[in-house]
């Protein structure tokens, strides 16, 4: 239902500012449903990372404050390498 709703987008002529509309929605929740779920843990974890010297405190701030969904896969990013690291231990 959602996918033929944006394909109408494309004809119709505001299209444009609408899927941005719907992309920046979209974002938004992205985000505030990251940091609903995810946020004090993510806190906590950067916390131990800080303590030992692990992240450095541009990554940490970054880790701590995502915007937007590309800091959100940032962070994925950068879990899955800690995870690997610690799993070659």
């Amino acid at each position: 239902m959602q996918s033929e709703y944006a394909d109408s987008l494309y004809y119709d002529p505001v299209g444009d500012q609408k899927r941005s509309e719907l992309r920046d929605y979209h974002e938004r929740e992205t985000v505030r449903l990251y940091r609903s779920q995810y946020a004090s843990k993510m806190l906590a974890l950067t916390e131990r990372l800080s303590q030992h010297g692990c992240i450095t405190p541009n990554v940490r701030y970054r880790l701590e404050n995502p915007t937007e969904p590309q800091d959100i896969e940032y962070i994925v990013a950068r879990l899955g390498s800690l995870c690997r690291c610690s799993s070659e231990d």
